[in-house]
């Protein structure tokens, strides 16, 4: 299995605004990710996780593409199954 992210977002709260930029590969089973508090961990994995949306980059798992945001659309993985969702229609599970 691997892993390869390459995301960007600018998340704001009111006055404040943080900017996430994460960039790594893996070819293992177990990834571990660690930092400082508020450095970004949470948001990165719920941007890998398919919950939130970067805005920019591009995260794939296993030769599979989750998140392209050059792309015109992207696939996720669903409770039921990968939904393919374009920019201009509704997502369709697959």
């Amino acid at each position: 299995m691997s892993i390869h992210v390459d995301i960007a977002s600018t998340l704001r709260s009111g006055a404040r605004t943080f900017q996430l930029r994460a960039r790594f590969a893996a070819a293992g089973k177990r990834v571990v990710i660690y930092g400082a508090s508020g450095a970004g961990k949470s948001q990165m994995l719920k941007a890998i996780a398919g919950l939130t949306r970067p805005d920019a980059g591009r995260i794939e798992l296993s030769g599979r593409v989750l998140f392209d945001r050059a792309a015109a659309s992207t696939s996720r993985r669903s409770g039921a199954g990968w939904a393919t969702c374009s920019r201009i229609t509704r997502c369709s599970r697959t």
